[in-house]
């Protein structure tokens, strides 16, 4: 069976806290694109898991979120039927589009649809989340407000759709070290209510208006590249342009397609990695 493994944006990320535990409390904004992997997901006869990926040999597979996601699934529900599983990869890695998030609850939802297993969605949420915090969002594939370090879900209703053109620069961010990074510097927030009210409109200038990413800070002392492309995609004439996550990406939303599609050959020319995309509502 194939499952698409769809990958997300933050329109909000603000960081409110940093915990005993290191982890830091969040307030988001995230939805989900078009734009997406594939798994190839059968049971297999073997005894064992066989699982490829670009960029994985059969060592450092397990160190890939869907080999810990379906470990934790087996330790949780004892299931002894192995599988066959090819990742098919189309989301970039240390881009903030949760590619690796969203493989690892395909294939919890996936294996749970397989194997008919009884799971409730908050069995199902702490599975996710102890793979990782952004997983449990990708369980439903639907926009949501996301607090606490991601496992704090409320769904929320948009209104518009626009046109979203990702650009990300060779360069990937680590996660880790942006957020090690933002606790040196000078905390800015946003306001999420304007952002939250502007989603119930059907307007994309009332929405771009209100994008914030708190990260955006320690990425462009980072990579200086990311500030660039967020400008020049500002010239080009986006109603709203953000890093999303953690970076390297950065999207630009507008209703006007044909920004989106002048702005994708810019990039093109440039060998900048761009793909045009839509919000999966």
């Amino acid at each position: 069976m194939i499952y698409k493994s769809y990958s997300k944006i933050n329109l909000y990320l603000d960081i409110l806290s940093v915990r005993s535990d290191g982890y830091h409390e969040l307030d988001m904004v995230m939805v989900p694109l078009m734009f997406h992997d594939e798994l190839h997901i059968e049971i297999n006869n073997l005894g064992v898991d066989k699982i490829t990926c670009p960029g994985f040999n059969k060592q450092t597979i397990k160190h890939n979120t869907v080999y810990k996601a379906l470990e934790i699934l087996r330790r949780t529900y004892g299931f002894k039927e192995t599988f066959t599983i090819d990742i098919i990869k189309n989301i970039p890695n240390q881009a903030g589009l949760g590619g690796g998030s969203s493989n690892a609850a395909t294939l919890i939802n996936a294996v749970v649809s397989i194997l008919k297993i009884g799971a409730s969605e908050e069995e199902l949420i702490a599975v996710a989340k102890e793979v990782g915090a952004d997983v449990p969002f990708f369980l439903k594939v639907e926009p949501a407000r996301v607090r606490g370090i991601g496992e704090q879900l409320e769904h929320i209703k948009i209104i518009t759709n626009p046109y979203v053109l990702l650009v990300k620069p060779e360069i990937g961010l680590s996660t880790a070290k942006m957020y090690k990074l933002s606790d040196t510097l000078e905390p800015v927030h946003g306001e999420i209510h304007k952002l939250l009210n502007a989603l119930k409109e059907d307007s994309t200038k009332q929405v771009g208006l209100n994008l914030f990413n708190a990260l955006e800070q320690p990425a462009f002392i980072t990579a200086p590249i990311v500030k660039k492309l967020k400008e020049k995609m500002k010239q080009l004439g986006f109603d709203g342009v953000l890093m999303t996550g953690s970076g390297s990406t950065v999207f630009g939303i507008t209703e006007d397609e044909s920004i989106v599609n002048k702005a994708h050959e810019i990039f093109k020319k440039e060998g900048i990695w761009s793909k045009k995309t839509k919000f999966k509502l």
